[in-house]
């Protein structure tokens, strides 16, 4: 498209251009065409635009610059930036936003993985444990995995623990 028909794009056409690049998982235009929206004095924020950028950045793995992205507007993807913080091994940081924002699912099998890194494993291995018994979803065979480690990692260095009396679920 020209240039002078993109400064031309309503931001309801901005949008339907962004669905079809986010149906197409062409990433890189999926930011290109969520910056032209939240550049728009109607679009400037939006936070479905941001989120689509957000996520186009992790999927091209440029954590550093979903992170500069969310760092420059209030938003509530809490989640994607902790998960930024993981994926560019700051455990600590991913950990303070999961725990003074989030609650869920999601945010908790992040949590385990941090405690795991972390070899806070009895931590890790309450999450699994509670996630298994609580939840039913495609994730329950990686849980069950990782919960075994969680138990491994404790009966190899840790004795007496709360994870080996409570391996059976």
């Amino acid at each position: 498209m020209a240039p002078a028909q993109q400064s031309e794009q309503t931001v309801p056409q901005l949008f339907t251009e962004l669905q079809k690049s986010v149906q197409k998982q062409d990433y890189d235009s999926v930011i290109k065409v969520s910056n032209r929206i939240l550049h728009t004095k109607e679009g400037y924020n939006d936070p479905d635009a941001l989120k689509c950028k957000t996520i186009a950045q992790i999927e091209l793995e440029k954590y550093a610059d979903a992170i500069k992205s969310l760092n420059q507007t209030e938003n509530n993807l809490h989640f994607e930036k902790a998960y930024c913080f993981y994926r560019l091994q700051n455990n600590e940081k991913a950990l303070d936003i999961l725990e003074k924002f989030h609650d869920d699912e999601k945010c908790n099998d992040l949590r385990a993985q941090l405690y795991f890194r972390l070899e806070r494993w009895e931590e890790a291995f309450e999450i699994y444990q509670d996630a298994l018994r609580n939840t039913v979803d495609n994730f329950e065979p990686e849980r069950i995995a990782n919960m075994i480690a969680c138990a491994a990692m404790v009966s190899q260095y840790r004795s007496g623990t709360v994870a080996e009396a409570n391996l059976y679920y």
